[in-house]
């Protein structure tokens, strides 16, 4: 994963090694002493947070756009528990490196990144709630979504229970 976020947001090398050697904020060193054991791993929003506080430029227009659609959907929770912004920033940044680097915010990807464990698919129905997240059942992946609060798929279902059965043979 990082070394695609490497790729997208500054010089590949530079900031990968700056990354793995910072004792700043989240940081490799800061993030592994929190650690308690070695079957932990650091999870998304740190390397999210790190990168945040960090990386002033990125170049690409598009990587720059995904980061601010983040940004943007943090700031819109406010106040909200701390599990829901931190997984909110794990699939934000999921987002970003999207399915170049093989990590899509899928169901299973997500449940790793839930704090505590076994609470994604909830949180994850908080945030689509609160406008803020949505799974596309297409691609089958959850998306940072800083659009409007109209839910398309209840409109489409609200439409198809007006048309009523029919059948298609028989018109």
């Amino acid at each position: 994963m990082l070394p695609t976020l490497c790729q997208k947001v500054a010089q590949n090398e530079r900031t990968l090694f700056s990354y793995l050697g910072s004792r700043e904020p989240h940081g490799f060193v800061d993030s592994l002493r929190r650690l308690s054991n070695v079957s932990e791993w650091v999870p998304p929003w740190e390397i999210y947070e790190y990168f945040i506080l960090n990386q002033s430029a990125v170049a690409d227009p598009y990587t720059r756009r995904r980061w601010m659609e983040v940004v943007t959907a943090v700031e819109r929770l406010g106040d909200a528990p701390m599990n829901e912004v931190l997984l909110l920033k794990s699939i934000g940044l999921l987002n970003i490196i999207g399915a170049q680097g093989g990590f899509k915010a899928s169901r299973g990807i997500v449940d790793l990144c839930a704090d505590p464990p076994g609470t994604a698919a909830n949180t994850a129905r908080n945030l689509q709630a609160k406008s803020v997240l949505q799974y596309r059942k297409f691609s089958s992946e959850y998306r940072v979504w800083e659009r409007s609060d109209f839910d398309l798929d209840a409109a489409v279902d609200e439409q198809i229970e007006h048309l009523g059965r029919f059948n298609r043979a028989e018109s």
